[in-house]
């Protein structure tokens, strides 16, 4: 039987509590004590997965299998990516990141 790479993953049951996302990176250490975290090791595994799951494909065209699932959250990146348009990176000084990124979020929750 094939592997498919998710057996790393934990099962999230459907009536599991959702909690709403909050800034926890404030600092260097922060950076660093994330990059040595579970949620750092599954979002890089997750990445690789999509990677993998793309080689041998030679071009954009080809017939990937989809699901209206995925094809709704490509059209959520996409918008995403537009946003970057509208709003580009401050010029100013950056101490904990861009804060031009504060107007890009922004704009994501009035959507």
């Amino acid at each position: 039987m094939a592997t498919t790479g998710l057996e790393s993953f934990p099962r999230v049951d459907l009536d599991a509590p959702f909690t709403v996302p909050e800034k926890k990176i404030n600092s260097d250490a922060d950076v660093v004590r994330f990059q040595r975290s579970v949620a750092f090791a599954r979002v890089i595994a997750f990445i690789e997965l999509l990677n993998g799951s793309i080689k041998g494909k030679t071009c954009l065209d080809d017939d990937i299998p989809s699901n209206p699932v995925i094809s709704r959250l490509i059209d959520l990146l996409d918008a995403l990516n537009g946003y970057i348009d509208e709003v580009p990176p401050s010029t100013g000084p950056r101490r904990f990141g861009n804060v031009a990124f504060r107007t890009w979020m922004k704009r994501v929750h009035e959507v």
